[in-house]
């Protein structure tokens, strides 16, 4: 019972900007289902990952975003939300792709 009191609900992506980020992160962390609120670093990623990212959310999301944003922003929740205050917008590539 205290084991299941600690381990934390999945959430999934509901909105384009996180459904793009889950899949990032997934595709860079290799893993199958990551929710909103689980945390870049605890998942595995580390700087080299932050890096690849970066990189990629540059891509997707026509936006420079600083390596210490990952650092700062370690969910895609909070991510998520760091991007829309940024006011960037998903590549159409990323919906041809039938990423979103």
């Amino acid at each position: 019972p205290e084991f299941r009191d600690s381990v934390q609900a999945f959430t999934p992506a509901t909105n384009p900007v996180e459904i793009t980020l889950s899949n990032i992160w997934q595709e860079v962390l290799y893993l199958d289902q990551i929710g909103i609120e689980d945390d870049f670093f605890s998942l595995g990623g580390h700087s080299l990952a932050a890096m690849q990212v970066v990189s990629r959310i540059r891509d997707e999301f026509n936006i420079e975003l600083a390596l210490r944003d990952i650092f700062e922003f370690t969910t895609i929740d909070a991510l998520a939300r760091h991007i829309d205050s940024l006011g960037a917008s998903i590549s159409s590539g990323a919906i041809e792709e039938g990423v979103i």
